[in-house]
């Protein structure tokens, strides 16, 4: 996960490369280990989790 992104940048929507914000791993899995513990009368129907400063939410 520490390449994506890296070198020449992501593609942008106007066609410019950029260095994208990144976030630690372990900030997603502290995520997934919060929803794993949650009791049973709950229920998460999605979760996105971003670094700061992205410029679209869900782009890929």
């Amino acid at each position: 996960m520490d390449t994506i992104g890296v070198g020449s940048g992501a593609l942008q929507p106007d066609g410019s490369r950029k260095i994208e914000p990144m976030f630690p791993v372990a900030d997603a899995a502290r995520v997934v280990l919060m929803m794993a513990n949650m009791p049973a009368t709950a229920s998460v129907g999605s979760v996105v989790v971003t670094a700061a400063g992205m410029p679209f939410i869900g782009r890929g």
